[in-house]
């Protein structure tokens, strides 16, 4: 049987003078860490031995390097800011934004507490004052807390906190299910293709937007990866095209920016095999573009993009979206329905197709299957019914349920 520790008992390998010390509070129960540095004692309070051994071990190595501890004296606030400066370099300028944005919410709850003085606690209260708000839909609050995740967890590595306290943080009830993705059903596209074509006879802008839109809907291709597509990567003889890069524009600091990079994951870099009505819009908006190539002469600038401006360089997003909405509303659909949707849609009737979960995952570049039938399970409900009939048909090829059939 242990013995219990005594109050004020100091841990075994005292360290030298004005080298801190490790103590049991019985009172706290807890061990109580601290060290005296230009003549201030630092003081710490933690659960176990490995915890207080390693604080002092940061503490050491602060002493070395010559800092100071107020210069670890974050706020919450102000260790953000740290951090979104210090990760700025190292990450994508959406990357970059997105982090800043979800992260702003939490720094207005929890702004003001000491950085080391953050526990789970805090934190749950902050995610259940958040929630409460009604701002923010459980998707947006899953994506702050990971982005909080993130930033706390470089806390660790950099060891300005000894654990991460977001790991026992719990979202709301409810918030493990993800919101339904919504679609388009299939007779509103194929009608909202016909009527673009049909405008594309007429309107230069309606023709490039068919185009988009039928390459989005064959392809479920994401906004930024339709923005970046490059003739180069079409081949219109395998009628397949190569997704290696996304573009985008956003706004920081107050100014407009564009972007172009890799697509979002390593799975997100695909080949996708296109059916003809794609292909078809493609062949077609290729030759328009040409001609209004032609037409602009040196006013035209040629970065081999496939969605271009009057200029041949890349779209803004009120490019894109603006004649996007015109044809929604001609269609007869809400114009509040995002691009993205048709991303979705596109996933939707290919498992309506019965196409296997395997191939509408790599399609979309998806890292898992799981990830694909996770989001998009709900949008083929009919696919327990027929699977039943299917099933009932197998089997009664072999007699199985025949008698009892007859009897009922």
């Amino acid at each position: 049987m242990a013995r219990p520790r005594k109050e004020g008992y100091e841990q075994p390998g005292r360290r030298g003078r004005g080298k801190g010390s490790i103590v049991w509070r019985d009172s706290r129960q807890k061990f109580q860490v601290s060290r005296s540095i230009d003549g201030k004692r630092k003081y710490v309070y933690v659960d176990t031995k490995k915890e207080a051994e390693s604080i002092l071990k940061k503490w050491d190595r602060e002493v070395e390097q010559g800092l100071k501890f107020d210069r670890r004296a974050f706020t919450v606030a102000e260790y953000i800011d740290y951090w979104l400066e210090v990760k700025r370099p190292t990450i994508e300028p959406t990357t970059y934004l997105m982090y800043k944005n979800k992260t702003k919410p939490f720094c207005s709850e929890l702004g003001k507490i000491k950085l080391e003085d953050l526990t789970t606690d805090k934190l749950q209260k902050a995610v259940n004052a958040l929630n409460k708000t009604g701002k923010y839909a459980p998707s947006t609050l899953r994506t702050m807390l990971g982005a909080f995740t993130v930033a706390l967890q470089d806390a660790v590595s950099w060891e300005l906190l000894v654990r991460n306290p977001v790991a026992l943080v719990k979202l709301p009830v409810g918030y493990r299910e993800k919101e339904k993705v919504e679609i388009i059903p299939p007779d509103q596209v194929a009608l909202l293709l016909n009527i673009a074509y049909e405008w594309g006879q007429r309107k230069v802008w309606a023709l490039q937007s068919w185009a988009l839109i039928s390459l989005a809907v064959g392809s479920g291709m994401r906004h930024g990866e339709l923005a970046g597509l490059l003739w180069s990567d079409v081949d219109f003889v395998k009628k397949e095209i190569t997704v290696s890069r996304q573009a985008s524009y956003y706004t920081l600091d107050g100014e407009t920016k564009f972007h172009e990079g890799k697509p979002k994951t390593r799975s997100s870099i695909r080949k996708i095999s296109l059916p003809d009505f794609a292909i078809a819009a493609l062949v077609i908006h290729r030759k328009a573009q040409l001609e209004r190539r032609l037409k602009s002469g040196l006013k035209w600038s040629d970065q081999d993009l496939v969605f271009t401006n009057s200029r041949g360089t890349n779209l803004t997003p009120a490019g894109i979206l603006r004649p996007y909405r015109k044809l929604l509303e001609k269609a007869g659909i809400p114009v509040t329905t995002r691009l993205h949707v048709l991303r979705h849609t596109a996933a939707s009737i290919m498992l309506k197709l019965k196409i296997p979960v395997t191939t509408v995952s790599s399609i979309l570049g998806h890292s898992n299957p799981a990830i694909t039938w996770a989001v998009y399970a709900h949008t083929v409900p009919g696919d327990q019914e027929e699977s039943m009939i299917t099933y009932n048909e197998f089997l009664a090829r072999y007699g199985v349920g025949n008698d009892v059939n007859r009897s009922v």
